[in-house]
């Protein structure tokens, strides 16, 4: 065989492995079907970097065979000035309570030292409740990945759907989903800001085996990751009051979906869909067909 066929052979075996596996691949976004009406549910993820774009086309389709596109709650309100006030009252004391005097030696001992090597001086947050630590050097370290809620999936389907002037609904106020955040203040103190020293640790790992989950729809992957059975197990609590009680709440709006002669596609967080208590199982124990697009 000479030099110039074997090359071409590559390139030949190249390109159908490609597309079996594209053939083969799953997305996170869902049909859910009855009666001959229709919608379509994605699970996303709320923060992005510029090199997860252009996102799975399973999402451009079935957002172009929709009217209507729901979030969990309305992205103009949660941004806000006013709404981003209201969080970060939340996420302080507002009393003589402080950081310090609220965490152990120990464990202050150890967030001084992240914030140090971070440059953010642990002083400015004194008056913060170590859930809301915990958020913001979160926040700090996915975008030190690159990763920004402007990237998001929700961000992006919300500025198309208004340059199309597709109506936009959500699931919850803003309100409603602090509320839900709140949750976070019953894990204690020291073990809220212990679990997100530990996490962040190998928050770029984590982040690129979810985002793989994610993309490809593997509702088993994201379920067994160790941040989900860890919060599950560790803050059933916290767990209960962040996906379950949300889910439940939310498939009484979904349900109703079906009223009507329009075609809606719900975006939420993918965690969402997994479990018993996930929207995909939920949407299946009552009778619907929910079929994975590929």
């Amino acid at each position: 065989m000479n030099q110039n066929r074997y090359k071409l052979l590559i390139v030949a075996l190249i390109v159908q492995l490609f597309c079996s596996v594209n053939v083969l691949a799953k997305s996170s976004v869902w049909k859910v079907s009855k009666s001959g009406d229709h919608f379509y549910l994605g699970g996303t993820f709320h923060l992005l970097a510029p090199d997860d774009h252009p996102l799975p086309e399973e999402f451009l389709e079935a957002y172009a065979d929709a009217q209507e596109i729901i979030f969990e709650t309305d992205l103009v309100a949660s941004g806000s000035p006013v709404f981003q006030a209201k969080m970060m009252g939340a996420m302080m004391y507002g009393d003589e309570r402080t950081l310090s005097s609220e965490l152990e030696e120990q464990t202050y001992s150890r967030l001084k030292e992240y914030m140090d090597a971070q440059h953010l001086p642990i002083s400015n947050f004194e008056g913060f409740r170590p859930w809301g630590v915990s958020l913001v050097i979160t926040m700090h370290e996915y975008s030190k990945l690159g990763m920004n809620p402007e990237y998001g999936v929700e961000t992006y389907f919300g500025q198309l759907a208004r340059a199309d002037q597709k109506l936009i609904q959500s699931l919850e106020s803003p309100d409603q989903q602090l509320e839900f955040l709140k949750s976070l203040g019953t894990i204690g103190g020291d073990n809220n800001i212990d679990y997100t020293l530990r996490d962040l640790a190998t928050v770029a790992e984590t982040i690129e085996e979810l985002k793989v989950a994610w993309r490809t729809g593997d509702l088993s992957m994201l379920e067994n990751s160790r941040s989900v059975v860890e919060l599950k197990e560790k803050f059933p609590e916290v767990y209960e009051a962040l996906l379950i009680t949300r889910n439940n709440n939310w498939m009484k709006q979904l349900l109703t979906l079906f009223d009507d002669n329009a075609i809606e596609i719900v975006l939420v967080g993918a965690m969402h869909l997994v479990g018993e208590g996930g929207l995909i199982n939920q949407l299946q124990s009552q009778g619907f067909t929910v079929e994975q697009l590929d």
